[in-house]
């Protein structure tokens, strides 16, 4: 079992239904997928993350989901710490 995963729930909470097909179809999935994940039954991977993050892109800003927020080893990820490191 996972870990629940807040930013998932959060979005969840303030979507429609309708945004929430739109999102699950855009990644690949389900919407009883994204309450798994969201409440922790299911774990959430870097690819799953991907897939979110980019559906999300044709919401409105408010509703867009970022990768690194989603998943713990995105965040922990190199690549994210050198583009986050002052110039």
């Amino acid at each position: 079992m996972g870990r629940p995963n807040a930013i998932l729930r959060d979005w969840l909470k303030v979507a429609t239904p309708a945004d929430a097909r739109l999102l699950a179809a855009g990644a690949k999935t389900s919407v009883p997928n994204l309450r798994h994940v969201a409440k922790g039954r299911r774990g959430m991977t870097p690819a799953f993350a991907q897939r979110l993050a980019h559906a999300s892109r044709a919401f409105p800003l408010l509703l867009r989901l970022s990768q690194t927020e989603l998943c713990k080893v995105c965040a922990q990820c190199p690549l994210v710490m050198v583009a986050r490191r002052p110039k």
